[in-house]
């Protein structure tokens, strides 16, 4: 994941995602602000395979990425992840995040 050719970060995230490994996870979080798009999709579409909570927060927030196929993916997780249809809309996974942050507290 530290190459510089994005194509092997590319496969790297894909291979993560394959392994379903949950200690992955943090590690494609951080995959989420990389600075090729093409790193970033794929790394959403790989959490999305894990049930892990983690990846809810940064994951609503990356809906909201400036590359369509992010956010596609993004949204793709999301709704894979919590059952919720609410398509590539920021604002509504944002309410969406808040209320499940406030219920926890």
């Amino acid at each position: 994941l530290r190459d510089p050719d994005g194509e092997v970060r590319r496969s790297a995230v894909d291979g993560l995602g394959a392994l379903g490994d949950r200690r992955a996870v943090p590690i494609l979080i951080s995959e989420l602000l990389n600075k090729q798009g093409w790193v970033r999709a794929p790394s959403a579409t790989a959490l999305g395979k894990f049930n892990d909570r983690r990846a809810l927060g940064p994951l609503t927030t990356a809906v909201s990425d400036r590359d369509l196929y992010v956010r596609l993916n993004t949204a793709a997780s999301l709704e894979k992840l919590t059952g919720q249809h609410l398509g590539r809309d920021p604002a509504a996974w944002q309410q969406w995040w808040s209320k499940q942050e406030g219920a926890r507290r």
